[in-house]
């Protein structure tokens, strides 16, 4: 007869095997999408949250760190949306795992991952996804947009020189007067990329180099500078006019038309200025380059993707747009951004929970009263 004890213990194992199962389903649900798993229901685990982050794996998940880049959600809202944590391949259009976009960015020579600048899951992601790189043996260079043109020999010693750190490195850049979200946002990122042993680059122009170009618009350029960069041809009107209209709902429609048409030129020149900052340091590396990114600047279809094939054709090229979920959009097909013609402008969109902000648009409008009667 078996002894009792043992029976337990076999009935204590099975369950635990069970109960990982149960959780590794769930987790799968909240990577894949709608009808991507068998449709049969499985008790639902209570959700809770430790500290500021609710848990984006449940307890009892096996999992392996390639499938689970967070452990918690930092943003606060829309944890709980059906597309969160999920990747979307626009291409294949279905929902795919992170290690399928480890594998296109391995295979690619440029990795571009867009971000929303104040969500401190996007830049832990794109931390994560720059040791998943270093683990492939990859060692591309890093690009970064919040970076100036003319803070690159300062940021070149400081990397050279012993015992480099990610608070070292935002010093050396002086981060906190440089208008950009707060360094413990980014810092993930500078970990990252210096314990891969990564070289980080500056990828925008310079501020006098942005404010000449805005004042004069791509005429302040020689033509050859502006053929260098590919922005010797104008867009076609269709791109320009969905550039331009981007640019307005995204400032609250309270431009002026003069003033959006200076900041269609700026962000053509971040653009172009953006993607020869990746080639230089992609050539530098000699393993192709990651940019860091705005999300509007990863656009495959007006972005820094532009300007790279308008130069080298022949390079491999992957965007990946980290974007937070909107309420009553659940379709991940809705929320793909597209070109005129309606092609998709990014080749994964990974949905992640959102920041809290205030309203932006009526900050956007004091500060441009403020502008007009010179108040500030």
């Amino acid at each position: 007869m078996i002894d009792d004890s043992i029976t337990n213990v076999v009935a204590i194992v099975l369950t635990a095997l069970f109960l990982g199962l149960v959780n590794s389903f769930q987790f799968a649900q909240t990577q894949l999408p709608p009808d991507a798993l068998p449709q049969f229901r499985l008790p639902i685990a209570p959700s809770g949250t430790t500290g500021d982050a609710g848990p984006l794996v449940k307890p009892g998940t096996i999992i392996t760190g390639a499938l689970a880049p967070l452990q918690n959600w930092v943003a606060r809202l829309g944890r709980e949306h059906p597309l969160v944590g999920r990747i979307w391949s626009t291409d294949r259009q279905e929902g795919v795992l992170p290690t399928e976009v480890v594998r296109a960015a391995a295979d690619a020579d440029m990795v571009l991952i867009g971000e929303t600048h104040d969500n401190p899951d996007h830049h832990k992601l794109q931390a994560w996804l720059i040791r998943e790189l270093a683990r492939k043996g990859k060692h591309p260079a890093v690009v970064m947009e919040m970076i100036p043109s003319d803070k690159a020999d300062a940021l070149a010693s400081y990397q050279i020189a012993s015992g480099a750190s990610a608070d070292g490195m935002a010093t050396t850049l002086g981060w906190d007067s440089s208008g950009w979200p707060a360094w413990s946002l980014y810092r993930p990122i500078a970990e990252a990329a210096l314990g891969a042993n990564f070289t980080v680059y500056p990828g925008d122009p310079s501020k006098t180099q942005v404010q000449q170009v805005s004042q004069g618009g791509l005429g302040v350029l020689s033509y050859g500078e502006r053929v260098r960069l590919g922005l010797g041809v104008p867009f076609a009107a269709a791109l320009n006019t969905a550039l331009t209209a981007e640019i307005k709902t995204a400032h609250c429609n309270q431009l002026t038309d003069t003033d959006a048409a200076q900041m269609t030129s700026v962000q053509r020149y971040k653009d172009a200025v953006l993607a020869d900052n990746l080639l230089k340091a992609a050539d530098k590396s000699g393993g192709g380059a990651i940019l860091i990114a705005g999300g509007g600047h990863i656009r495959n279809d007006r972005g820094v993707p532009y300007y790279l094939h308008t130069r080298a054709s022949g390079l491999k090229v992957v965007s990946i747009l980290l974007n937070e979920v909107a309420t009553g959009v659940e379709n991940p097909e809705d929320a793909v951004p597209r070109d005129p013609s309606g092609k998709p402008a990014a080749d994964y969109v990974w949905f992640t929970a959102r920041s809290e902000r205030g309203d932006m648009c009526l900050d956007l409008q004091k500060q441009l009263q403020d502008k007009s009667t010179g108040a500030g």
